[in-house]
């Protein structure tokens, strides 16, 4: 249905664009890109510690990483239209939904 060449890992992800591209034919969504850029979650956190000679004046400089880079790749973006927002996607900064928010 999608008419383009896409590998899919499962009968799930098949059936979810099949979908997608129902409802992008009914006109609330832009755009679907499979296999998207991958973007950073998070960079790479690193230690660095000066580590003094025990017998002569100076020293070196040590670093450690603590933690990786963290890379994500979506399987799929969508961009919705505007009709879509409250029916199948929400608009988080939207006054309507602060105004719904409770506060605990």
């Amino acid at each position: 249905m999608s008419g383009n060449t896409v590998q899919f890992d499962s009968n799930e992800e098949r059936n979810f664009d099949w979908w997608l591209q129902e409802l992008k034919e009914l006109g609330y969504i832009k755009e679907i890109v499979h296999q998207p850029k991958a973007f950073e979650l998070s960079s790479q956190l690193n230690s660095s510690w000066f580590e003094p000679y025990k017998k002569k004046d100076g020293g070196k400089w040590n670093t450690e990483e603590l933690l990786g880079a963290h890379v994500y790749t979506p399987d799929t973006y969508i961009e919705w239209d505007e009709s879509a927002i409250d029916v199948f996607a929400v608009d988080i900064n939207s006054p309507l939904r602060k105004k719904k928010a409770r506060s605990f």
